[in-house]
């Protein structure tokens, strides 16, 4: 299942966020007005946290075994596709 957290609005524009898969055990955070991430393709979606508390689950993830998502920005690297199959996957079959 994905996961999406959001922060209250911020003063100039946008909210940070924390994504993450319990398959791909996998996570990634941003800013909802300049992130390639596709935020809102999540299936449980909580909104208006503190930053602290998305730093903390950040924190408490990593301590569960999840990995952040470092996008890699290359010429070649189609980066939309990558997050699709090392993110957003929703279920175990979409992989095989």
């Amino acid at each position: 299942m994905i996961t999406t957290i959001y922060s209250k609005p911020s003063i100039y524009g946008g909210r940070q966020f924390v994504i993450y898969n319990d398959i791909t055990k996998k996570y990634a955070d941003g800013n909802t007005a300049s992130t390639a991430i596709s935020h809102h393709h999540a299936d449980v979606q909580l909104y208006g946290v503190l930053l602290k508390e998305l730093k903390e689950l950040k924190r408490r993830l990593e301590l569960n075994g999840y990995t952040e998502h470092a996008i890699k920005w290359a010429k070649d690297v189609d980066t939309y596709k990558e997050i699709h199959n090392n993110l957003l996957i929703n279920s175990r079959f979409e992989t095989e």
